[in-house]
């Protein structure tokens, strides 16, 4: 009887409406990161791809770049690209909880971070947020900005002679989707970044230190190592692997 009462006065209009405030944010405040698995043509053969997206809260400016695996290496080495896209650094970044810099998720919005992760924002002067599981809704700018991006400039199937060259497409497709105006706002994108650039942390002098170096112990009988569920020779070892 109480649902239906509750339904009933919904109809009628005589029970309060939800209300949904717009959020706001401050120049250099939030960026927010996400990975979205897409199809590219490359040397004319179809590949699955794996796109980082970083996206300014406050501009709406977003930088796009495409690797082959979603892995740790790629995800810092696409941070570095951002923030030189951005030409500085947002104070907060906000995640997933990917399992590149989240090793354990705790009470609340508490996480045990990877130590490269720590290493590398420590490096970058940033900090990280993170949404509670199962809510992208907390990052909504972002995969808003996914929706948008897939739409305008992965549709028709991008081709390109190989990743590098497919990057570079990525980047000017990026540059180019500054000239637009966001629904609801009152500026060009790219009039919003001027505004915005003078408030991000500075870049950091050096790049920070992407390679994984890894020491495998057990060797085979043909003079091979298990490394990251791939065999390699022995020989190879001493190499710093990626």
């Amino acid at each position: 009887m109480r649902r239906y009462v509750g339904f009933r006065k919904r109809e009628l209009g005589l029970k309060g409406r939800e209300v949904f405030v717009p959020q706001s944010y401050n120049w250099g405040e939030q960026g927010q990161v996400d990975w979205f698995e897409a199809v590219a043509k490359l040397g004319g053969g179809r590949r699955k791809l794996q796109f980082f997206a970083m996206r300014s809260m406050a501009s709406g400016d977003a930088f796009h770049r495409a690797h082959t695996n979603a892995t740790q290496q790629a995800f810092l080495d696409a941070h570095e690209h951002a923030f030189a896209y951005f030409n500085g650094v947002f104070r907060t970044l906000r995640y997933d909880n990917l399992a590149s810099a989240v090793k354990e998720i705790l009470c609340g919005r508490q996480r045990v971070e990877t130590e490269r992760v720590i290493a590398f924002r420590s490096h970058w002067g940033f900090q990280s947020e993170y949404c509670n599981p199962a809510s992208g809704n907390e990052k909504g700018g972002v995969e808003g900005e996914l929706g948008w991006y897939r739409r305008n400039w992965l549709v028709p199937v991008p081709e390109a002679d190989d990743l590098e060259s497919l990057n570079r497409q990525l980047l000017e497709a990026c540059m180019a989707s500054r000239n637009r105006t966001i629904i609801g706002r009152e500026m060009p994108v790219a009039e919003a970044c001027r505004m915005e650039q003078p408030h991000l942390l500075p870049l950091a002098e050096e790049h920070f230190g992407i390679h994984e170096t890894l020491y495998p112990l057990i060797v085979e009988g043909k003079g091979r190592v298990k490394v990251k569920t791939q065999l390699v020779f022995g020989s190879l070892v001493a190499q710093a692997c990626e």
